[in-house]
């Protein structure tokens, strides 16, 4: 399996969203 630029940034989203409550401060300026 190849892991293609858009999987990443997919995981990272997802990494996003479910941290979020955890680490609003950390991903606060992603989120905003």
């Amino acid at each position: 399996m190849e892991i293609t630029t858009l999987q990443i940034v997919l995981v990272f989203i997802v990494a996003c969203i479910a941290g979020m409550d955890q680490s609003s401060m950390n991903f606060s300026f992603t989120v905003r």
